[in-house]
């Protein structure tokens, strides 16, 4: 019975540890064909964590997102060791990480040109629409199209950033030493204006005293 109980255990470690490797290496596949569309080397498609650094940057999202997705995991792992609370905080992470992987989601359905219906497909079910994404020809990615850091909430406005030229009252975009060079520009130019008037009065000059002395010497 011992044995058998061994060989059961063992069968059922290497079956899921084939499933393991199995979603590892699909998904790797999916980032690496995915990055090269995106103009990223692909190799970085294997690294576990890091790629989803990789994706929220090119999607252009802030650097948080990331810790929104991957922290809840671990702590909410830490939680359900707590018996009864433990449980309800670990589900509130999860919904954390899975409001934002939608929020990922929903940026890179942009940045795609992807349609409300395939946005819901890239929610729902990530892995299988960024398959499509990445070995479709359908799809191809725009770097140049803006989208805001923080997902579907910066474009309802429930996430608002603020805006420095309202701060100070007497905002002025122009910077200072630009307005310096322009004050010293006007003096130079006023003292070469005084200077040229200087020399156009010494030059009027100059003939009116030789007229002089020719009438002195007609005179005579």
């Amino acid at each position: 019975m011992e044995i058998a109980a061994i060989f059961v255990f063992l069968i059922g470690f290497f079956i899921g540890l084939l499933i393991v490797v199995g979603l590892y290496l699909v998904t790797s596949f999916i980032y690496k064909s995915l990055f090269e569309k995106m103009g990223i080397r692909g190799i970085l498609g294997f690294v576990p964590f890091y790629r989803d650094w990789l994706l929220i940057e090119a999607c252009d999202m802030n650097w948080y997102w990331f810790i929104a997705k991957y922290a809840p995991l671990f702590l909410g792992a830490i939680c359900a060791l707590i018996p009864f609370v433990g449980s309800i905080a670990s589900s509130c992470l999860t919904i954390i990480s899975v409001i934002a992987g939608v929020a990922i989601a929903y940026n890179l359905n942009k940045k795609f040109q992807g349609s409300d219906g395939f946005l819901i497909l890239l929610a729902l079910l990530p892995l299988i629409g960024m398959g499509v994404l990445a070995f479709s020809k359908e799809y191809s990615y725009h770097k140049e199209v803006k989208v805001q850091p923080d997902g579907f909430f910066g474009d309802f406005g429930f996430i608002k950033k603020a805006d420095n030229s309202n701060v100070n009252p007497n905002y002025n975009p122009e910077p200072v030493v630009e307005k310096n060079e322009e004050v010293k520009v006007t003096e130079e130019e006023v003292k070469e204006a005084k200077e040229e008037a200087k020399d156009a009065e010494i030059t009027e000059e100059k003939p009116k005293k030789k007229t002089t002395k020719k009438t002195k010497k007609e005179e005579e």
